[in-house]
This record gives C-alpha cells, structure tokens and sequence, in this order.
C-alpha cells in the first residue's frame, strides 16, 4: 500500500532548469516508480538520461538515489490505446518503503555541475551552470520546503526558504 506520495519542484528561470523531489512511501511490499512520460525514446547518457528533439537535448539527472536502476518503455507496447510515445521509469532498489527521488531537468550545455548535498534529514544538491550561476537547493527528507541559496556573478541574488505550504495550482479555462 502507498502512504505517501509528494512532489516539489523548483524552476530556475535564468538557468532554465527543474530540480524535482519525489516523496513515496509505500508498506514495502509496493515498489516506488518515478516515471517521466516523453514522445521522444530517452536514451541513456552518463549518470542519466537525454531526449533530444529537433530544436534540442533535454538532460535528465538522477542526484538522488545514488545508484537508481532506470529503463525506457515504449507505451503502445504496454498498452493497446496509446498510438507512441515513451515512458522512462526510475527505481531505488534500496529505497525498502521509503523512496526518495530528486532529479535535475535541463537542456544539455548549460549544466557544468551537480553533486548531491548530503545532510540529516535533508537531500539536496549543488548545481553549477555555465552562466556562472550557481544553486544550492536544500529539501526536507520528509517535510515540504527547504532552503535556496542562489548566486550569480559572486553575487549572493536569493538566500533564504522555499515555501513549506502545499499550493494549489490554479484552473485555466482554455475555451
């Protein structure tokens, strides 16, 4: 059974990225899967994944766990109804009920760096862009929130916390 399933994820809008935390705590007997839907086959490509379309490459970095076992599904496959697309899927063979996923999303070229933080109680991670920006991202193990220290230039832009409330998005009507 799943206990728990919570998603945070931050945008860096000068560098262009998502860092993304999954919280999923199941009873053990259910295996946590972070899953990312794409029309175009993720291949592998170092420590992660790459989509790469027409115009460009997004690079799909695991920082947290440490050693995640990852495959590409191909949806018509899998399911009758689906005319394409694909689905690459991401386990923690440790995770024993008490998964845990941050991935950084990116286009491939403006990401120099990024090593996890380590910490009680805490993951995070240090991403250094080709800008020169550098983000340092703390999250709660299992608390919503955290803390962003963000430097451009030398120059220290944002130091402080990430909201700690569960948002609701707004409805668009489209018609």
């Amino acid at each position: 059974a799943v206990s728990r399933v919570e998603r945070e994820v931050l945008f860096l809008k000068g560098p262009g990225a998502f860092l993304v935390l999954d919280r999923a705590d199941t009873n053990g007997a259910a295996e946590a899967v972070w899953q990312l839907n794409t029309p175009i086959a993720p291949a592998s490509a170092g420590d992660g994944w790459e989509i790469t379309g027409t115009q460009s490459t997004l690079a799909v970095t695991p920082l947290f766990p440490a050693s995640p076992a990852g495959q590409v599904l191909d949806w018509p496959s899998l399911d009758a109804d689906m005319d394409g697309g694909y689905r690459l899927d991401v386990t923690d063979p440790a995770a024993a009920g008490h998964a845990r996923f941050l991935f950084l999303l990116a286009e491939t070229g403006t990401v120099e760096g990024a090593a996890p933080l380590p910490g009680a109680g805490t993951l995070g991670a240090a991403v250094t862009f080709t800008d020169g920006t550098i983000a340092e991202v703390v999250f709660g193990d299992d608390s919503a929130g955290g803390t962003l220290k963000l430097t451009s230039g030398g120059v220290v832009v944002f130091d402080g916390p990430l909201p700690s409330a569960v948002g609701t998005l707004p409805l668009f009507d489209v018609n």
